[in-house]
């Protein structure tokens, strides 16, 4: 019985000394080879460049051929009714397709009826905040946006058409207020609206032309501007001039 005590205590005495090795075995490897006081590197990994079009801002750059963004699409007349308030509603239907596209909505056309409501409601909330409606500039068309929706609308000066190109690039969709009767656009009825505004949404260097949500007509979803053209008939609306002037802006929707 002595003897079987002995083996039995020199049993539990090196599996104790074994599990002793295995724990500083163990912590050894995970310190590494070189010694006890030596810790592993840590692992570095590489920061992420950012492939933003800010990187282009800064400098000259090639931009590709063609860009265009996914924009909802209403004509400032969804039910086809051009009578008035709707011959005069394309700022309010290029405010409700700017804000459809910031919500990343993709339904297009957007529903006549929704179209027809958010314009009304716009109809009445410029006449309460700016005390008309019939035109309102870059400056008014931000600012509803902004008050209206969240969205942030910031009014930026147009050097050149790439001016535009490189903000759609940011993913961002620009409106341009503009001097209707140099569009020359097919479907409006002779001569035109005096002031106008449309959604750019996109760009094709191949045929030189902006890709825009042009709400004067029921054709103009993806409707093609030249880009020059477009570049020149820009013009703010003044209404304490009761007309354009020549101020070349964009608002920026993003």
């Amino acid at each position: 019985m002595r003897m079987v005590k002995i083996i039995a205590l020199g049993a539990v005495f090196v599996a104790g000394e074994l599990a002793i090795f295995l724990v500083v075995f163990i912590g050894w490897s995970a310190l590494g080879a070189s010694g006890f006081g030596a810790m592993r590197e840590p692992v570095r990994v590489p920061a992420m460049r950012d492939l933003s079009w800010r990187e282009v801002s800064e400098g000259p750059a090639t931009l590709p051929d063609a860009f265009s963004l996914l924009v909802p699409f209403t004509s400032q007349a969804p039910f086809g009714n051009w009578a008035q308030p709707w011959q005069d509603f394309c700022e309010e239907a290029i405010i409700v397709m700017a804000a459809a596209f910031v919500r990343a909505e993709t339904l297009s056309p957007i529903l006549p009826a929704r179209a027809r409501d958010e314009m009304l409601f716009l109809m009445r909330y410029e006449l309460s905040r700016f005390g008309y409606h019939k035109d309102i500039g870059a400056r008014e068309i931000a600012e509803t946006l902004t008050d209206r929706y969240g969205v942030v609308a910031v009014v930026k000066p147009v050097r050149s058409p790439e001016d535009v190109k490189k903000e759609i690039l940011r993913y961002r969709a620009v409106i341009l207020p503009l001097a209707g009767r140099e569009l020359r656009n097919q479907y409006f009825m002779s001569p035109g609206p005096v002031y106008h505004t449309v959604l750019v949404k996109g760009y094709d260097d191949r045929d030189n032309t902006f890709i825009t949500n042009e709400p004067g007509t029921r054709f103009g979803n993806g409707f093609r501007y030249d880009q020059n053209l477009l570049y020149q008939a820009l013009a703010d609306w003044d209404q304490s001039a009761s007309g354009i002037n020549q101020n070349k802006l964009m608002v920026v929707v993003y």
